[in-house]
């Protein structure tokens, strides 16, 4: 996941540097998945979601969720899928990247 903030320049006239603050915060999610086709798989499940928005929840390691492994929640809009993504003989993957929706929150509890 990737989250960002605009740029926004706050210069004044006559000042000799300029000047920024952050502005509206943005973000992209991006998975890779194994792919599958058998039922309730990824592409079961990833297929029908395409210009939905979904919530996601990401947590670094199968730990339990605290200061050393925070959790990060949010929505994003599933804009693109690619069933298949892979040459003959690759094993099947797909990679996603899907813009945020909304704000991120992110947890130590």
């Amino acid at each position: 996941m990737e989250l960002t903030s605009e740029d926004l320049t706050t210069t004044p006239f006559g000042t000799g540097a300029v000047t920024r603050i952050g502005g509206l915060k943005d973000g992209t999610l991006q998975l890779e998945f194994h792919q599958d086709f058998a039922a309730d798989s990824v592409d079961d499940v990833l297929f029908p979601l395409l210009g939905t928005t979904v919530t996601f929840l990401i947590v670094p390691t199968s730990e339990t969720v605290g200061a050393g492994n925070p959790s990060y929640a949010g929505s994003c809009l599933v804009t693109t899928y690619s069933p298949f993504a892979s040459a003959t003989g690759d094993l099947a993957t797909l990679s996603v990247s899907w813009p945020v929706s909304g704000p991120v929150t992110r947890s130590i509890t």
